[in-house]
């Protein structure tokens, strides 16, 4: 009976046979022979060829024999040969095994270029084995697609259901870390108005502004690790960089004041309008720049200063924001070091100092982020002077003015009954008595189930119900699609009270009904006019819903509002509102025009677009009969209505109409 080597080398034209330790002991005389052309290489089969196949193939006898019928490509430069079949146990050596199989035409010809080796040097049954193996070949290979395929689905489904819990983790910091935050912000806000003495509020002026700069931060570093993100670049927005640099330094009065330290800022007098630009990482890198001066200078003068240039693009200008100190300096042979992480940079003269040495490695990240570099120098005080460049683009529409000296207004006032939802005894006690100083009455609940439940055994309709999200039993917008159900809320304005506001969490508010979203903790002079806005635009679009029918025939003859308009002067100032009037002049008149072009161009979206923003300016300023006409043609748009050119003719007289009688109560008020 022929041997098991005998019968493998009549069927196939490789046949290796391999020791326990990988080594070869004999081979069919294709291999033997490409093994005597090359004398300096090693004996072992599974360091002499590279295998393509198995995909998760390692090497040596025993993972060739785990591995259970699979087909074997493999390759070995050293021996310009290809070679395709299968490993088996091999009956004379222990723990050791066959390779058999036939020569890789295919990728030898293409890699080594070897036309001597052809079908033809082989007998037929070769040719047929070797087809078979083929056909093999290909069947593995889907084989294997497809069970890499299905890893790589199970890797990604892992993956989701890691980042889901990533963020699950970071919304449950943020409600825990802001809640308390809430509290005092709110507590705050009631000891102003007990009237405590001059120093007594200085002191809770100071608290609230400390409050305020812990939510930012916090805000910062949680949105940005739960984005899982490095880019922090954000969103331009339209910013009032006098008041951003205000609000910077005015957190650091006390403390200079306490060391005897003069504070200034000096800003470009070209500085006339907003700039576009990332706010949130400026004022960070001004704060910190801030910080560290201040704490570095024990007399003389810290200073602020803003300058504004040109650039080579005559659209946009190059802002140098320089913060600049009498301390003792930064040596030159430090400049560079102080940027990175954990150097504090502290010298002799300022070893008295303490920090972590992190503030400027920080800085200098959101400043490269704004897409600067920071440059250290020695200041005109003699101390040190930190200087970075941003490029802007001018909002030309916001023009700034003269800050005129802070005069503190009272609260706006209301007589709506509101529902309370909070899960939190403190910040619902607080919150409650807050709104009850603003002139609601309040009904205050812990949980989504006593919500619903006082709704619905209520004889009167609640004109408002702030909801928190993040709730013990179930979420506040379950509570939300609940109340919509009821006859007794069809009227209520229902918003979306949440310590975190991502934009899928904003829309699921929408989702279900709400009207706005409040991100906790706020301030009561913060949120009266957002209140005052939504439980107005919740009355003027519930009046639009009950007037249904053609869309060409419900225009509205309100008028001009001044109680609307009165309102917002009360809330923002006459000279605000002058501002906003003038801006809306040319906006307004904007906005018509991208409405007639969508109408003209059927760009039904940016015709909605435009007269939804265009509806909403006109009726935050009282403008009624324009703000009601348009906002009926944006509702007209969303639901498929024709509109035509006549409508947009009415809508343009009407806010000119109302325009006209804008301007007129805005110059009464400013020269009363």
């Amino acid at each position: 009976m022929a041997s098991q080597w005998e019968t493998l080398c009549s069927l196939f034209t490789i046949v290796i046979e391999i020791d326990a330790a990988g080594d070869v002991v004999r081979s069919s005389s294709l291999v033997e022979e490409r093994f005597s052309r090359v004398t300096d290489t090693t004996n072992n089969f599974f360091e002499v060829f590279t295998f393509k196949r198995p995909v998760h193939f390692k090497g040596g006898v025993k993972g060739a024999l785990a591995v259970d019928s699979r087909l074997f490509l493999g390759y070995s430069d050293e021996l310009q040969l290809a070679i395709r079949g299968q490993i088996i146990a091999s009956d004379t050596q222990s723990d050791g095994c066959i390779f058999a199989g036939v020569p890789w035409l295919g990728w030898t010809r293409e890699r080594y270029g070897e036309a001597s080796l052809s079908a033809a040097a082989f007998p037929a049954h070769d040719s047929q084995m070797d087809q078979a193996l083929f056909m093999s070949t290909q069947q593995r290979m889907v084989d294997d697609l497809q069970e890499l395929n299905e890893e790589l689905t199970q890797a990604k489904e892992r993956v989701e259901l890691l980042g889901d819990s990533r963020q699950d983790f970071f919304n449950r910091i943020s409600h825990e870390v802001r809640t308390p935050l809430t509290g005092i912000a709110s507590a705050l806000t009631l000891l102003a108005d007990l009237r405590l003495g001059d120093q007594a509020s200085e002191l809770i002026a100071l608290a609230e502004s400390s409050v305020e700069r812990a939510v930012e931060v916090t805000s910062f570093a949680l949105d940005s690790a739960a984005s899982g993100s490095n880019d922090i670049s954000g969103l331009a927005t339209s910013v009032d960089l006098q008041h951003l640099i205000s609000r910077s330094q005015h957190m650091f009065i006390p403390t200079a004041r306490a060391k005897g330290i003069e504070l200034v800022s000096k800003l470009d007098p070209d500085l006339s309008v907003n700039y576009w630009c990332n706010q949130q990482l400026i004022r960070e890198v001004l704060i910190n720049l801030l910080s560290n001066a201040v704490k570095f200078t024990d007399v003389g003068t810290v200073s602020l200063s803003l300058s504004v240039g040109p650039s080579d693009d005559p659209n946009i200008d190059v802002l140098t924001f320089s913060v600049a100190d009498s301390g003792p300096g930064v040596p030159k042979d430090t400049r560079d070091r102080i940027f990175e992480p954990f150097e504090t940079g502290l010298t002799v003269a300022t070893r008295d100092k303490k920090g972590t040495g992190l503030g400027l490695s920080t800085t200098l990240k959101h400043v490269r982020a704004l897409e600067s570099e920071m440059t250290v120098a020695t200041s005109e005080f003699g101390g040190a002077l930190f200087s970075f460049s941003i490029r802007a683009r001018p909002d030309a529409t916001k023009i700034l003015k003269v800050e005129e000296p802070h005069t503190e207004q009272a609260p706006l006032r209301f007589d709506q009954h509101c529902l309370l939802l909070d899960d939190s005894a403190t910040n619902l006690a607080l919150n409650a008595q807050l709104l009850r100083t603003m002139g609601f009455t309040v009904t205050e609940v812990k949980t989504g189930e006593e919500a619903i439940r006082t709704c619905r055994s209520f004889e009167q309709e609640f004109d408002l119900a702030l909801l928190d999200i993040n709730l013990p039993d179930i979420s506040g917008y379950q509570v939300a699609s609940a109340l919509r159900q009821l006859p007794q809320c069809q009227r209520t304005t229902l918003i979306a009270l949440s310590a975190y506001s991502q934009d899928e969490e904003i829309q699921r508010a929408k989702d279900v009904g709400m009207a706005g979203f409040i991100k906790k903790p706020f301030r009561r002079d913060d949120i009266g006019p957002v209140l005052a806005a939504l439980l107005a635009n919740d009355e003027q679009q519930m009046a639009v819903d009950a007037d249904a029918g053609d869309t060409k025939t419900n225009v509205v003859a309100e008028g001009f509002d001044h109680d609307a308009f009165s309102s917002m002067v009360d809330a923002l100032g006459i000279e605000s509102v002058s501002m906003i009037a003038e801006g809306l002049v040319r906006e307004g008149r904007d906005n018509l025009k991208e409405l007639s072009s969508g109408v003209d161009t059927n760009d039904i979206e940016s015709a909605e677009r435009a007269a939804h923003t265009l509806a909403s300016s006109c009726q935050s300023l009282g403008m009624m009969a324009s703000g009601h006409y348009i906002r009926e043609l944006e509702h007209g748009f969303r639901s498929g209505n024709k509109i035509d050119q006549s409508m947009l003719t009415t809508a343009n007289d009407l806010f000119e109409a109302d325009l006209t009688q804008l301007q007129s109560a805005v110059k009464a008020l400013s020269y009363a």
